[in-house]
């Protein structure tokens, strides 16, 4: 039990900085794709931004994903797939 109570304390900072991270990065991804561009860097920019944006997306879903904590060691409960528990 000490164990797994402390292995939860080491993952929370560490989900806690990568959410930080991305929120930095979507930031950054929605200012480069607001603005006019005309020129290759800023098409290169742009399409970087979108991929950001879409990377980022796909990471939320993935953690949406994942049953909670306090169900994961609860042998009744069945997952079928995705936020049904």
């Amino acid at each position: 039990m000490k164990r797994r109570t402390l292995r939860l304390l080491l993952v929370e900072p560490m989900l806690g900085r990568l959410g930080f991270f991305l929120v930095v990065l979507l930031g950054w991804a929605c200012e480069q794709e607001t603005g006019a561009s005309h020129t290759v860097e800023g098409r290169a920019r742009r399409l970087l931004a979108w991929l950001v944006v879409r990377s980022v997306t796909v990471v939320g879903w993935a953690f949406d994903q994942f049953p909670p904590a306090s169900a994961r060691h609860d042998t009744s409960i069945h997952f079928s797939g995705g936020r049904q528990w």
